[in-house]
């Protein structure tokens, strides 16, 4: 099997990915969110100053399921992704990514997002 990239758009902010969710609609090609998880964590624990200047407009005092959840699944609903995957993680647990700024993603570790 082999991927070839089908869209001119790549980028990190939310108008890059609604330019090629708009152009996988545009050519009736499926879509697939992958690999996401909330940079910062859940609840933002384990977040440092750089992860939290990141999020704009103070992004981290807003509701944790609506910071990130609610954004993901109003996308996957608006262009009718095909597949989400998501990373169910403690970054911080992993010598791999300790200090990066992943945080806890873990659901099971936030009980307002076990509860959505």
């Amino acid at each position: 099997q082999q991927v070839f990239p089908w869209s001119p758009y790549w980028g990190g902010k939310m108008e890059d990915v609604e330019r090629v969710l708009d152009f996988a609609h545009e050519h009736d090609k499926p879509t697939i969110i992958a690999e996401s998880t909330p940079f910062g964590g859940i609840e933002l624990k384990e977040a440092s100053d750089d992860t939290k200047a990141f999020l704009a407009n103070n992004e981290y005092d807003h509701d944790d399921w609506d910071r990130w959840f609610g954004k993901v699944l109003d996308v996957i609903d608006r262009y009718d992704v095909s597949m989400w995957c998501y990373i169910n993680c403690d970054w911080e647990s992993q010598p791999m990514w300790h200090n990066i700024g992943f945080g806890e993603t873990r659901l099971s570790s936030n009980p307002n997002v076990m509860s959505q």
